[in-house]
């Protein structure tokens, strides 16, 4: 890593990119026979690489965080009714973990404990009440049992190729669980799954049915992904993960599963950048902002720096600038760090508000985004910012400190053509004025008359 930021421009801070995934994995479960009961799917994880490590969430006695370092890469809750409440898996151990870039993937069913749902809350998802179920009438399967028709099939997906890869919307996937609400204030959080417009989520207490959701307010999956790239799939359905669901022919849960398991675990959708620079137009390097960078009649200081780095950069207002940084995007399914294509980078140039904003320009081959602009008109300390937030892909955010000058005294034009009327009439006043005086001077004056003087 410091090979590869180490060719950034100076000044550059504020880096924030993803983290390609470990593979240290540990697993919540409510009791031993949800390892046997989901074989299939641990089994896909151990193919990829995975570590797995698996507790009762009772009864768990190893930490997730320990000395400000996490002890594993992610953390599977497959252990909806259990009681969250142990010294060391707990709500709070949970969310540190998250705090400190863990990745989670959650998986609930109808009768989840409070404090599982609770869990949810936190991370951004709001669970329908304990005890509800989703059911569809016209979407179901055959395994469901009459007449709640509680196995439904449903094939709206999020069309996003970084959750879900190449699954289509010719696939269909079986669900059996509740269903919770996300918030369309919360950027963070984006639907995977939705059932059809026929299901419901109802709530049956003393006989009586309630109705909660109909239709596309009712979501199945959520992908979360947290401000610090740290990622949680939320799904309602534990069963869907299930070895009896990957086996039902003509549905794809296995698939659906492994790749939102990649997402999750960081192994796909994930943004570095790279060789971020900005030169003048002409190729040449901006000044340095002090060019005397040691003074040796001060002694030598354990404090830091003052705010004007010594590498501060420094354009001309009106200077043409160049601008160019390399984006990659980890992808395990393509051998690792691939070139990022995108049409929709910007980048801007701000002193407190953006003063430019400009698409990028991107070479897909290459992953090399580049743009040319003029400095604006305005002086002062200013910043290259990216800030490139897209649904699936970790957050890339980049600030790069220059600053802008005025004009220096000997860098003005000589004439200005704007002023040539100015300079005309300075110049027309000017021999007005010594031809007035010429003619004044030598100018014949008229000899004084003789008149009489009268007494």
């Amino acid at each position: 890593c410091i090979d590869r930021c180490g060719a950034n421009a100076p000044a550059t801070t504020g880096i924030l990119e993803g983290k390609v995934g470990g593979k240290k994995t540990v697993v919540l479960l409510d009791s031993l026979s949800t390892k046997i009961s989901h074989s299939y799917f641990f089994d896909v994880l151990t193919k990829r690489g995975h570590q797995i490590s698996f507790f009762l969430a009772e009864s768990v006695d190893s930490e997730l965080v320990k000395f400000g370092e996490i002890l594993y890469h992610n953390l599977i809750v497959f252990s909806p009714r259990s009681k969250l409440d142990s010294d060391f898996m707990n709500l709070s151990a949970i969310l540190d973990f998250v705090d400190f870039g863990g990745n989670v993937l959650i998986a609930g069913q109808s009768n989840m404990s409070k404090s599982f749902k609770n869990l949810c809350a936190n991370v951004g998802v709001d669970f329908d009440p304990i005890g509800s179920e989703v059911l569809d009438h016209f979407n179901h399967e055959s395994l469901s049992s009459e007449p709640k028709h509680d196995i439904i099939r449903t094939n709206r997906f999020l069309e996003n190729k970084y959750i879900l890869g190449d699954l289509t919307k010719n696939a269909s996937v079986l669900f059996r669980g509740i269903g919770h609400t996300n918030y369309e204030e919360n950027i963070l959080v984006s639907s995977v799954l939705k059932p059809s417009d026929k299901a419901y989520s109802t709530l049956t207490k003393k006989g009586a049915s309630t109705i909660t959701k109909v239709g596309s307010d009712i979501v199945l999956v959520s992908a979360i992904q947290s401000r610090n790239n740290a990622r949680i799939i939320v799904s309602g359905s534990l069963d869907m993960f299930s070895n009896k669901f990957f086996q039902a022919k003509g549905f794809r849960n296995k698939d659906f599963c492994s790749e939102i398991s990649k997402w999750v675990f960081a192994e796909r959708g994930v943004l570095r950048a790279s060789n971020v620079n900005h030169t003048k137009g002409d190729g040449t390097l901006a000044e340095l902002l002090l060019k005397q960078k040691t003074r040796l009649d001060l002694p030598q200081s354990l404090f830091p720096e003052p705010e004007i780095a010594k590498n501060s950069q420094v354009y001309r207002i009106g200077e043409t600038i160049d601008y160019s940084l390399k984006v990659e995007e980890y992808d395990a399914d393509k051998g690792g760090w691939v070139p990022f294509a995108a049409s929709d980078l910007q980048v801007e140039f701000v002193m407190l508000d953006p003063f430019e904003r400009i698409t990028l320009s991107n070479d897909p081959q290459s992953g090399i985004f580049s743009t040319t602009f003029t400095a604006p008109d305005k002086y002062g300390i200013f910043k290259f910012r990216i800030m490139y937030r897209r649904v699936g892909l970790t957050v890339l955010l980049i600030n790069t400190q220059v600053s802008l000058r005025p004009y220096k005294h000997n860098e003005h034009e000589r004439f200005i053509p704007s002023a040539y009327p100015y300079y005309f009439s300075v110049f027309s006043i000017m021999i007005g004025f010594f031809v007035f005086i010429y003619s004044f001077i030598n100018a014949a004056c008229d000899p004084p008359s003789k008149t009489k003087k009268i007494d």
